[in-house]
């Protein structure tokens, strides 16, 4: 999966929790700022988990924090699986 498409699965699924439209979700901008607070986070993590297999550390989120840096930490985990 590229980075464009695993930033396009986030962004959905962000869009779909928070109730916005994925365009509505810049990638670039931190999380906290699009309103990704740390429950949101856990939960994001577990649907990462379900979908690509990957068990992150819970401060994954803050430490790639934007839907552009998360996406690419998961490239890079993927293509190390």
């Amino acid at each position: 999966m590229s980075e464009h498409d695993l930033q396009t699965w986030l962004r959905d699924h962000l869009a779909a929790e928070l109730k916005l439209q994925a365009s509505q979700l810049p990638v670039d901008e931190p999380f906290e700022a699009i309103g990704v607070d740390s429950l949101l986070a856990v939960t994001l993590l577990e649907e990462i988990r379900k979908g690509f297999g990957l068990r992150m550390k819970p401060t994954a989120i803050y430490e790639n924090n934007s839907i552009q840096a998360l996406a690419a930490h998961i490239h890079v985990a993927l293509a190390t699986v």
